[in-house]
C-alpha cells in the first residue's frame, strides 16, 4: 500500500481496537481481504452520509471525500476520523486556491475514482476532468467558454506521471 492507505488502515484497525463499531463512507482500500478483516473487526460500510446514524463515528477513506460531507456529518453529530491520504489533502487546498485565484482547474484521472469525484466537489463551478485522450476538446471548450485568462492542471494522485504529461501535453 502506499503511504496514505497504509495510514489509513492503520489507524483504522487501532480505532476498532477502542470502538465496538465505527462506519466508513465507502471501502476503507481497494483490497477485499483487509475490507473483510476491518468488518469482522466492527467496521460498517456504507455507501451515503445517510446511512449513519446521528452521532456515531465516521471515518473518511484515503481517497477523500466530497466537499459537501463534512457538512452534513456536522449536521448529524457525527465524529469524524479523517483519514484522507494528506497528498489528496494537498491536491484539494490547491484546488481551493486556484479557484479563489481566478483560475480554470483541469483535473486528469479517472471520473468515476472517489479520489476524483471528493476533488471535483470542491471546484465543479471552474473545473473539468481528462480521463481519456477523447476528453480534451470537450475541456477546451469548457475552457474558452469560461473566460478565464489562467489554467492550471492537477492529477489524481494514483494516475501515472506518463499518462499526465501525454494528455498535459495534448
Amino acid at each position: 500500500f502506499c503511504y496514505g492507505v497504509s495510514n489509513a488502515v492503520n489507524k483504522t484497525k487501532e480505532s476498532l481496537e477502542q470502538e465496538k463499531k465505527l462506519y466508513c463512507l465507502g471501502e476503507l482500500v481497494h483490497n477485499e481481504k483487509v475490507n473483510k478483516e476491518l468488518k469482522n473487526k466492527g467496521l460498517k460500510i456504507v455507501q451515503h452520509i445517510e446511512e449513519v446514524p446521528n452521532g456515531e463515528k465516521l471515518i473518511f477513506r484515503a481517497h477523500g471525500v466530497e466537499k459537501d460531507i463534512y457538512e452534513k456529518s456536522k449536521e448529524k453529530g457525527i465524529d469524524i476520523i479523517d483519514l484522507t491520504c494528506p497528498k489528496v489533502l494537498i491536491i484539494h487546498e490547491l484546488v481551493n486556491k486556484y479557484k479563489k485565484d481566478n483560475y480554470f482547474i483541469i483535473l486528469i484521472g479517472n471520473k468515476n475514482h472517489p479520489e476524483i469525484i471528493g476533488t471535483y466537489s470542491f471546484c465543479k463551478e471552474v473545473a473539468e476532468v481528462i480521463q481519456v485522450q477523447e476528453d480534451i476538446q470537450e475541456v477546451i471548450k469548457a475552457v474558452i467558454n469560461s473566460r478565464k485568462e489562467k489554467v492550471v492542471i492537477l492529477s489524481q494522485t494514483t494516475i501515472s506521471v506518463n499518462k499526465f504529461e501525454e494528455l498535459s501535453e495534448i
